[in-house]
């Protein structure tokens, strides 16, 4: 190859490559991205869906989603879930935190409308209070409170146990298999062993928790918060002013406080780290070592063995 054709060669070369690197050229994943897209997003130019979600890199950069992160907003819903599946996650947001709860009742339906009605409204806007950043700019966390009216829990007994519960919630949670939490709302007496004169009960493992019914919409939204708080990692072995009373409020001013009672719904800002940490199932609870996983289950599970 002479001088004239090696000129040639790189001059062609040269045009190729400001050609593609200008936009001119698509990519062979057919995304919907020219190169100099992919490389500004990161994205394998070979792979339409480069992140697995179902949602092709072209289509998450036109809704303002990253390419690369299956979950933009980390809430544990990943965005092809919050786009698509609106008939599970309805009015969910790829860029803005999503928590969602299905609410069922062994008591009239008529007490719960007054009890969302009234109270569950100040608990959703607590949680749109959150000081958690979002991908969009925006802050706080979109509580999502599903209730199921059809469905009303038939269950005859003065008093429920865990394992009563449990049962329940096997046969009633229908959203188990979702990113979904689940709190059954009674007007039996909760007990725990021989203590029935506790009004909330949480199981992390299983994301439920059984709530009594209080004499106000205002103590028994309080009851919700607390039961919540615990789903999303709120507990006592990570901060010991957990479920006690040994912490003042100015000190420790949470729902998760038993100093805090009525219409106080706030979390401290320990706690919404804590639960911005939860949305990942995966790092909700810490690990343990062997001999630990007995004793979780001879301390009432307050500990999550991972």
């Amino acid at each position: 190859m002479n001088n004239t054709h090696k000129i040639l060669l790189l001059t062609i070369c040269v045009l190729c490559l400001t050609f593609m690197f200008s936009g001119g050229i698509t990519t062979p994943d057919t995304d919907g991205l020219n190169y100099t897209e992919e490389v500004k997003y990161g994205t394998d130019p070979t792979q339409a869906d480069t992140d697995n979600d179902g949602l092709h890199d072209g289509r998450e950069v036109e809704i303002g989603t990253n390419p690369t992160k299956k979950d933009t907003d980390n809430d544990g819903i990943t965005d092809y879930e919050e786009i698509y599946k609106t008939d599970i996650y309805p009015d969910a947001n790829p860029l803005q935190k999503d928590i969602y709860v299905e609410i069922d009742t062994t008591y009239s339906t008529f007490w719960l409308k007054e009890l969302r009605v009234l109270q569950m409204n100040k608990v959703k806007q607590s949680f749109k209070n959150a000081p958690i950043k979002n991908p969009d700019g925006t802050t706080g966390i979109n509580l999502h409170l599903q209730y199921d009216d059809e469905n009303k829990i038939t269950y005859n007994n003065s008093t429920m146990s865990s394992q009563e519960y449990k049962s329940i919630q096997t046969n009633s949670f229908e959203n188990k298999k979702y990113n979904y939490y689940h709190i059954l709302i009674t007007d039996s007496d909760i007990c725990y062993t021989s203590n029935c004169e506790i009004t909330g009960m949480a199981f992390p493992w299983n994301n439920g928790a059984i709530v009594e019914a209080e004499y106000t919409y205002s103590a028994s939204a309080h009851t919700i918060t607390h039961e919540l708080g615990h789903l999303l990692g709120l507990l006592q072995y990570k901060n010991n002013c957990i479920d006690s009373k040994k912490c003042n409020v100015e000190e420790y001013p949470s729902v998760m406080n038993y100093k805090t009672n009525g219409e106080y719904y706030k979390f401290n800002t320990s706690d919404w780290k804590t639960i911005n940490n939860s949305l990942h199932k995966e790092q909700k609870y810490d690990s343990c070592m062997k001999g630990e996983k007995i004793l979780d289950n001879l301390l009432h599970n307050q500990k999550r063995c991972l």
